[in-house]
């Protein structure tokens, strides 16, 4: 038989809480819906994260927040956190919190007052923390104005109070922690490292155990751009202070995309082989439509195919690249042969009717005066039989037809010279259409503020990579 497995809590309950860590939003897929997934969403709000879940779709749309507290008085009395007995919650949020700013209390059902969080309490005092429990046991009590200066058996090197206006939260450069008792106090550890001040060496003093837990959390931060230096036999760690949380976000899609249409090649660092990003298949799916593509661990680079070849049009099933699929959509425009995205009804229940949203843009492409005309081929070697869609779109319930426009003697489809794209407030329209500003048509980007949403840089991103973009400029600042 075939059995279908839930979501992962470790997974789910990492990338929920780095999610909220990063300035930005970012969704996580397959999220196990459980007590402990439940009791991480509901501390997540409480401390001001917005987290919108979808259930039928098994996703969470997090607004990342890089400096979380009490956001309404943070020198208010602490902020109580119900923990339940979600180990996988009290011990990585009690060393993120202890990093950032604010008083905080995290307690639980009475199974929790009898797990030991001891380890990770003295490791978080040694960088300067201030985190107590009681007996080594929860509840555990956090004041970040409170920095410990005595704390052995480790030196900390700045005790200075800890300012509301940092950036950073305490300092420090050397910590132990055992490994034997729990793997989630390195793992606390691990993923609060990077809110520190200054580069953290976190030393195992005793053997671990469970390491593919560590290999797991190690994973979910090189997700969220973190790199680890790990000593072999995995006995220490070493965080730089530079590094940041970012959001693994699929907004990589239009860059790779414009390498497929417009030459290239181009680069995007951050997703490859190793990502756990679902939007890294895109470029699979350009490769299979004739692109070329090079697969690094952590980058991947597409150009458009050898000269005298072009894109071809394909049949794929988009349902673990939803929002990825729009862009594919674009680049349907440029290949020779139809185009059909299927299982993609998730699109009406997005920031607009996306379904109904790209075949009204799409369709306004099209050059009216040449409908059903046979296309005159600019080269002798390119066959005579393509005509003129009447519509270039066409939707279907869950399905999007792409009928491309023949290419013109400049290589590019044969679509109209100027037009104004509606986003529906919706930011993966703004950023899809503009690629074609790319080509000769002349775009207009109504309501270009949408991308703040998710990519404010993206305009200016656009313009420093590209010859040229028509895109209308009274749109935006593209400087």
């Amino acid at each position: 038989g075939i059995v279908s497995l839930p979501g992962s809590k470790s997974i789910s309950n990492r990338a929920l809480l780095l999610a909220s860590f990063c300035d930005g939003s970012t969704t996580v897929r397959n999220v196990l819906e459980s007590e402990d997934t439940e009791v991480m969403i509901n501390a997540l709000n409480r401390l001001g994260v917005d987290i919108n879940i979808n259930k039928e779709q098994h996703t969470c749309h997090i607004v990342g927040n890089s400096q979380l507290h009490n956001a309404k008085n943070p020198n208010s009395e602490h902020l109580f956190l119900e923990m339940g007995n979600a180990g996988t919650v009290i011990r990585p949020l009690t060393a993120m919190l202890s990093f950032g700013e604010g008083k905080y209390v995290l307690d639980g059902v009475k199974r929790m007052r009898e797990r030991p969080i001891y380890d990770l309490v003295q490791s978080l005092q040694q960088l300067g923390c201030g985190v107590t429990c009681i007996n080594g046991f929860p509840p555990v009590t956090i004041d970040t104005n409170v920095r410990y200066t005595h704390a052995p058996p480790l030196h900390v090197l700045h005790t200075e109070p800890l300012l509301i206006s940092d950036t950073k939260g305490p300092s420090g450069n050397q910590v132990n922690i055992s490994g034997n008792i729990s793997s989630q106090y390195l793992s606390s550890l691990l993923m609060a490292a990077p809110l520190a001040q200054s580069d953290i060496t976190i030393h195992l003093n005793s053997p671990l155990n469970s390491a593919p837990y560590i290999d797991l959390t190690l994973q979910v931060m090189k997700a969220f751009g973190v790199s680890v230096i790990v000593k072999p036999n995995k006995t220490s760690f070493f965080i730089r202070k530079d590094e940041v949380y970012h959001s693994p976000r699929g907004e990589y899609v239009y860059f790779l995309a414009l390498g497929a249409i417009c030459g290239g090649p181009i680069t995007v660092v951050g997703c490859g082989t190793t990502s756990i990003q679902g939007d890294k298949h895109f470029g699979t799916i350009l490769e299979k439509m004739g692109a070329h593509v090079q697969w690094g661990e952590n980058n991947i680079t597409v150009s458009s195919p050898q000269k005298g070849c072009r894109l071809k049009g394909i049949d794929v099933d988009c349902s673990d690249i939803p929002d990825a699929a729009m862009t594919l959509a674009v680049v349907a425009l440029f290949a020779k042969g139809t185009t059909t995205l299927r299982n993609i009804g998730s699109w009406r229940l997005k920031e607009c009717d996306r379904l109904k949203a790209m075949v009204t843009e799409l369709n306004k492409l099209q050059q009216r005066h040449n409908i059903g005309k046979n296309h005159i081929p600019c080269d002798e070697n390119e066959d005579n039989d393509e005509k003129i869609a009447e519509k270039i779109a066409v939707e279907g319930f869950d399905c999007l037809t792409i009928h491309p426009p023949p290419l013109g003697s400049d290589g590019f489809p044969l679509m109209t010279t100027r037009v104004s794209i509606n986003t529906y407030q919706d930011h993966r329209m703004a950023m899809c259409f503009s690629l074609i500003a790319c080509t000769k048509v002349r775009v207009t980007i109504q309501d270009p503020d949408c991308t703040k949403k998710t990519f404010p840089s993206f305009f200016k991103e656009l313009n420093r990579i590209t010859t040229h973009t028509n895109i209308e400029p009274s749109t935006h600042d593209l400087t």
